[in-house]
């Protein structure tokens, strides 16, 4: 696997300074990480997709990167549940009340 594949470009980014790309985008990514809001969150979903656009890579080799990534995100998804505790919303036995909720 080529690991350098996103780094040749002729883009704005690609021409930016190293330390001007982590002291922009390390910032950039910690408060994406701690949105709780769904339209913030939408609105820099779709200024990743300018970022994208405007760096002009390969779609089908970023795809195929965060296939691999997503795939650790459903096994995140799947065995998450079933490690911390919560309100039960579903259960195999009945109750003795009908508030299954």
């Amino acid at each position: 696997m080529h690991f350098d594949v996103f780094t040749e470009g002729k883009s704005i980014f690609h021409s930016l300074d190293p330390r001007m790309k982590i002291a922009v985008f390390i910032p950039l990514v910690f408060i994406v990480a701690v949105l709780d809001n769904v339209e913030a969150a939408a609105c820099y979903f779709l200024l990743g997709i300018f970022f994208t656009c405007v760096t002009r890579i390969s779609l089908r080799e970023l795809l195929a990167r965060l296939g691999a990534l997503n795939l650790f995100i459903v096994l995140l998804w799947i065995t998450l549940p079933f490690s911390i505790n919560g309100k039960t919303l579903v259960s195999r036995y009945k109750s003795n009340n009908n508030n299954w909720l």
